[in-house]
């Protein structure tokens, strides 16, 4: 009986809708159709081996070098192979008919051993028909198809072994499963202005590093799976397994996916299992010689409006042919999840057409509810979770169907979102039938909220199908021909645009804040691409005109699209720093009417849009449920992102504890005519606890220097409103030719000389407190690498004086990143150790220049270029002021600014290969910040009496313990990724036995360890400190549980530490020995006199005896 069958979860589910009691029973039925399948599977073959099914079927190279092919065909009266191998010859390589209408064949190796089919020739599959014909066809498991060149005359594919001799290895990790889900949907083929198909290569290499500037953190990528047809952008797929070719090779999507993972973006593949294409040459249509064979037989296996063919979900090897697709994609190519494409379709007998869906519960669970497809995608789902943990599921789905993006657990879908497809269609009716004064903003809030509770929604105004050739984008539906003649920043405004740049603004903005938990944006609308998508066709003459983004558009500072895609960038920030996507759903308190005004609120966070076409209203007054002083983080009216600057951002607002539209408490505002503000209580702010948020990089009395000096007015926000100056735009004049600012995006560089006194001014403002004590010793601060001593990679150049804290923070990442994320593999085989070496470091410092950027908008860098030796004086020549002699230090200073970090660490790379020893100074900016001292740091952060925080033993200075808390940071960092670094996190690090991050710090006499990270693989790191100099130990080996005794490291009980310091004029590095349990050993030395490294090993391991191997025991 249905209702017996046991469903885990089932109470979790009716305790978010109890209403869905009413049709448990065909929740539980449901659940009990989809167990059954999967314990056949597992009984019959196991599912592991099941979803791996492309291991053996299709055309695959095995070991000994032989072929060996495997097809199911059960309609075929007889399967062959034909290609290059065989001169295509129709016959010659018959395949063996098994049972269960599988076929087999076995291609032996040439005598000399190598494959008889080579890597890039061609092969088909030949198919003896029922009436007795032999027709080609394509194996549905092939990698790889290409379709020939037009010259030929031949436009069917056909498949190419893919068999490299040095095949892609990924080099990146997946990055973790993303917060707050923030999408750019794209399709390769179109990511380009050129008229032309981009590649691969160019997306990484040109979309990847925008995507990431623009503050997404997934990308979900159309059109991948092959479609002989270009103009079905992607829906009407012909090889499931084959990735597109008309873009490049399965290697270059890889190196694709590396590079989107380099940058911490997640990877989605819009997949099709909906549907498939009706084309029988190069698809799966008729592939037996049947019409059924994948598909329902008849009316059943055809989609009249797709004109396309649908998969039978109840046969078994169907499932092990989709199932293995979900599979082969996450493993083969590193993908990290799906969206689904065509759900509706699939749920519903009636695919969803001509259908309302009223909300009514019984149009879900009726008999038109298509239990076979239902149950394909809870196998589904149940498949990539239980085997990518990490992976995220998104349903396209207009019906609304309960449960859907519940756990399979509960009887639901396993999906994690839906897209919430109401939301386009909404604003596109408006703009198309509904004048903008009469917008209802009821039914606007009506369809933002409308969804269900507790089941992700992926919020979106607009996507490819509102792009497509019959629609227009929003921007274009709002501003129209005008966009032709007025969104120069040269030509007067007219009102059409000053209405479309606000109306893009607020609905992208009240969309993304109220709309769901995830954010999807297509490529390209993010600045309001103009026209429409249409790929090349008959119809159009094959023209590549609209079959491309226009990203020259954004990146010209004379066009005003660059203020929508300041917007966008924004907002993705914003929500980084407020989590409005995952604290849960807003609360609307406000949506007049008249007034057109809509406001909502989170704890601690407000948002408010006024959407009225000419009102402005001073002194409304706003709802808001929590209490405090309030500050305006983001206005849509800002000039940034082309508004009159009507509000001033600095103004606080304070609540009133009047209640107010259904809110305890409320305040007033002045809200602007289409503007829209996002408010967020100071203690809300996300960042209001950054320690070293860009504003605060330089000390602000400073500012004022910095601002006189680079002639720039407005200094009232410090370094968020600053501009350098570059009046000729000229090349740079530097005389060895070492760098130049067009070398590098986003440098900005003082192209005027700057004379002694402003040199030294300038080093006054960067370093702060730190100036006092520059010299000689802070031009010999840097990181060197000695490849001649193969066990030695790298040491610590530095003298008394110098910013050791820093460095030891660096050598801890760098430690972690080459010793322990696999990476000391790769660079023993690198003929270029040296280089690799620096790579690396530059990662670390970027990471951690990044880090200091508090995740702001930008990251400024000052640094030195050309240093000189101690007792060298060179001239400078000034156009101006003649020849002045440099003060030893400076010839030049630079200041970078960067938006990007990747783009950061590769300019800090370049500088490597530039002048190798410049590291230092680019040190002395970051290290600034960390030597203001304890007055300095309590001018920054009011929080009472921090003296009474320090460790009372020594009473060490503030710059020690963050220098501290940073070492532990950046270790932590490797394995974890998260580069918060809180004012909270800091006064942690100065109380003792603190816990910073997941690494724990210990203190003895002057001595700290930082304990083994509490991730797998554990890293031991200990750092000795004494009043006057940092220094690090390090392991080299991984260790899967160094808490636990007597097994710390492959069931050894020790272990070594290394340790390279210049300061103590090394010349190669020191080993110790710990045996962490040495029965024998007396513990004598645990004492006073005993040095800080044995005491801290000691307070981990108390028997353990450390061996110095003859070195001198440190300090």
């Amino acid at each position: 009986m249905a209702d017996q069958i046991e469903v885990p979860d089932i109470e979790k589910l009716f305790e978010i809708d109890g209403y869905l009691r009413t049709h448990e029973r065909e929740i539980r039925r449901r659940y009990g159709e989809f167990t059954k399948i999967l314990k056949s599977i597992d009984d019959a073959e196991g599912l592991t081996k099941f979803i791996r099914s492309y291991e053996n079927f299709g055309i695959n190279i095995q070991h000994d070098n032989s072929v060996k092919c495997y097809e199911w065909a059960p309609g075929a009266e007889a399967v062959f192979l034909r290609g290059d191998f065989n001169n295509w010859q129709m016959e010659t390589h018959p395949f063996t008919k098994l049972e269960f209408g599988k076929w087999e064949l076995i291609v032996p190796p040439l005598p000399d051993g190598s494959p008889a089919i080579k890597h890039l020739s061609k092969v088909k599959l030949v198919i003896r028909t029922k009436s007795g014909e032999l027709v080609d066809r394509l194996s549905p498991w092939a990698p790889y198809v290409v379709q020939p060149d037009k010259s030929t005359g031949n436009l069917t594919y056909d498949q190419v072994i893919w068999n490299p001799s040095n095949p892609y290895v990924f080099q990146e990790e997946k990055p973790p499963k993303p917060r707050g889900l923030k999408i750019y949907e794209s399709h390769v083929g179109i990511a380009s202005p050129e008229y032309k198909i981009a590649t691969y290569r160019e997306f990484a290499d040109n979309i990847i590093p925008r995507v990431k500037r623009q503050g997404y953190n997934a990308v979900q990528m159309m059109a991948i799976m092959e479609h002989a047809y270009y103009a079905s952008f992607g829906y009407q797929v012909t090889s499931f397994f084959a990735v597109s070719s008309r873009y490049g090779t399965p290697d270059d999507l890889k190196y694709m996916i590396d590079v989107a993972h380099r940058h911490k973006i997640y990877v989605l593949l819009d997949i099709v299992h909906s549907h498939a294409s009706k084309n029988v040459l190069d698809g799966l249509n008729q592939f037996d010689g049947t019409d059924s064979c994948y598909f329902h037989s008849g009316s059943r296996g055809y989609h009249d409006q797709w004109d396309s063919r649908l998969f039978d979900y109840s046969n078994w090897e169907v499932l092990r042919f989709l199932l293995s697709n979900l599979n082969w994609y996450l493993e083969e190519y590193q993908f990290d999840g799906f969206r689904f494409d065509g759900v509706t379709s699939m749920l519903y007998h009636s695919h969803g057409l001509n259908h309302g869906f009223s909300g009514d519960y019984n149009e879900y669970f009726g008999l038109n509810t298509d239990t076979q497809a239902f149950n394909y995608l809870q196998l589904a789902n149940e498949v990539i979770h239980r085997f990518h943990e990490n992976a995220i599921t998104i349903a396209e789905d207009v019906s609304g169907m309960p449960a859907l993006c519940r756990p399979v657990s509960e009887g639901g879908g396993g999906f994690d979102y839906r897209l919430s497809m109401a939301i386009p269609d909404m604003w596109i009716k408006l703009l198309k039938h509904v004048d903008y004064e009469n917008w209802d903003m009821g039914h606007i809030v009506h369809t933002l909220t409308n969804r269900r509770w507790k089941e992700g929604t992926v919020s979106y105004c607009e996507s490819h199908d509102q792009a497509l050739v019959g629609d227009k984008t929003i921007a274009f539906w709002l501003m129209d021909a005008d966009m032709y003649r007025y969104m120069s920043t040269l030509v007067p405004l007219t009102n059409v645009i000053v209405r479309g740049i606000a109306l893009h603004k607020l609905i992208r903005m009240i969309t993304y804040t109220l709309g769901g938990e995830a954010w999807l944006n297509f490529m390209g609308n993010e600045f309001g691409h103009p026209e429409w998508l249409d790929f090349p066709r008959a119809g159009n003459g094959d023209s590549y005109h609209y079959a491309r983004r226009q990203y020259n558009l954004a990146d010209d500072e004379l066009l005003r699209y660059k203020f929508l895609n300041e917007w966008d960038k924004a907002l993705n920030e914003n929500e980084e720093r407020y989590h409005w996507l995952t604290n849960g759903s807003p609360y609307v308190s406000i949506k007049h009417e008249s007034d057109k005004v809509i406001a909502f609120d989170q704890p601690g966070l407000l948002f408010v849009i006024n959407l009225h076409p000419y009102k402005s209203f001073p002194d409304y007054r706003i709802g808001v449920d929590t209490p405090g002083v309030y500050k305006i983080v983001l206005n849509s009216d800002d000039s940034e992102f082309g508004g009159n600057k009507l509000i001033h951002s600095n103004t606080e607002f304070h609540t009133q504890s009047q209640p107010y539209s259904g809110r305890a408490n409320s305040l007033l505002l002045y809200i602007p005519s289409r503007v829209g503000i996002i408010l967020a209580k100071n203690s809300a702010n996300k960042d209001s606890n950054q320690l070293f948020c860009r504003s605060e990089i330089v000390p602000k009395a400073n500012v004022k220097i910095l601002s006189e000096m680079l002639e720039i007015s407005d200094i009232d926000e410090g370094l968020e409103d600053l501009n350098l100056k570059d009046d000729d735009k000229r090349k740079d004049s530097n005389s060895n030719g070492l760098i130049s600012t067009r070398e590098i995006d986003k440098i900005i560089t003082i192209s005027r000389p700057i004379d002694l006194t402003t040199a030294k001014k300038l080093k006054t403002l960067l370093l702060g407190a730190a100036t006092n004590s520059i010299g000689p010793e802070w031009r010999n601060q840097y990181f060197i690498f000695e490849t001649k001593v193969p066990e030695l990679w790298y040491g610590l150049v530095q003298t008394k004086g110098g910013p050791c804290g820093l460095l030891a923070t660096l050598q801890g990442y760098f430690c972690a990143e080459i010793f322990h994320l696999n990476k000391a593999d790769v660079a023993e085989k690198d003929v270029n150790l040296s280089s690799y070496c620096y790579r690396c470091l530059s990662h670390a410092i970027g990471m951690m220049l990044w880090q200091i950027g508090g995740h702001r908008r930008k990251v400024i860098v000052a640094f030195e270029l050309n240093q000189m030796n101690e007792n060298t004086k060179r001239p400078i020549s000034f156009p101006d002021n003649g020849e002045i002699v440099a003060d030893g230090i400076t010839e030049r200073i630079w200041l970078a600014e960067f938006e990007d970090q990747v783009e950061m660490i590769e300019f800090i790379i370049k500088l490597f290969m530039i002048d190798r020893t410049s590291i230092g100074c680019i040190s002395l900016a970051y290290s600034c910040i960390l030597t203001r001292g304890i007055d300095q740091i309590k001018l920054d952060y009011d929080c009472g009496s921090i003296e009474s925080l320090l460790t009372p033993e020594r009473l060490l200075c503030t710059q020690e313990l963050v220098n501290l808390t940073l070492i532990g940071r950046a270790v932590s960092n490797v394995f974890d990724r998260n580069f918060a670094l809180t004012s909270e996190m800091i006064l942690q690090g100065i109380t003792r036995q603190s816990l910073i991050g997941f690494l724990t710090i210990h203190e003895h006499e002057g001595a700290f360890k930082v304990g083994s990270c509490y991730k797998n693989p554990k890293l031991p790191i200990y750092v000795v400190l004494n009043e006057y100099h940092f220094t690090l130990l390090f392991s080299k080996h991984k260790s899967n549980d160094l808490e636990t005794k007597p097994n710390p490291i492959n069931g050894l009980t020790c272990f070594d530490l290394y340790y390279y310091d210049g300061l103590l004029g090394q010349d190669q590095e020191i080993c110790l020995t710990i045996d962490v349990d040495d029965s024998n050993n007396s513990c004598e030395d645990n004492s006073s006199n005993s040095s800080p490294i044995e005491f801290v090993i000691r307070t981990k391991w108390p028997n353990a005896s450390i061996d110095w191997n003859g070195s001198e025991k440190l300090f």
